[in-house]
């Protein structure tokens, strides 16, 4: 994250991020104006020969960015069969977060269900 121009920039997944501090906000909130609402979300797939737990750490990186950032909301996926994609338990991860994280409301893009 860079400082420019009294606000902070970040880029994530290509997009140039700009937050603003809640007290800057604090104004629209109470006028009632609509505020976008940023949300995350991964379908966390890592090239091949990398290790689970570097890739899984890296996930967990961008959520913890994403909430400090005041994202609203992070979504993630799971596999349970694609060498890929490394999460195979979208709940398990997300539990993982909840103690790193103070705001994001953290959701599983998909839960696989066994038959």
């Amino acid at each position: 994250m860079r400082q420019l121009t009294g606000k902070r920039h970040c880029v994530i997944g290509g997009f140039v991020v700009e937050w603003h501090p809640r007290e800057v906000m604090a104004p629209y909130y109470a006028q009632g104006e609509a505020i976008l609402k940023l949300g995350y979300f991964a379908m966390p797939m890592h090239p091949l020969g990398r290790t689970w737990a570097e890739t899984l750490q890296e996930d967990r990186r961008a959520v913890i960015l994403a909430d400090s950032l005041g994202f609203h909301d992070a979504f993630i996926g799971e596999h349970l069969t694609d060498r890929y994609e490394n999460i195979t338990n979208s709940l398990l991860f997300l539990a993982t977060l909840i103690p790193e994280t103070s705001q994001i409301k953290l959701a599983t893009g998909t839960t696989n269900l066994s038959h």
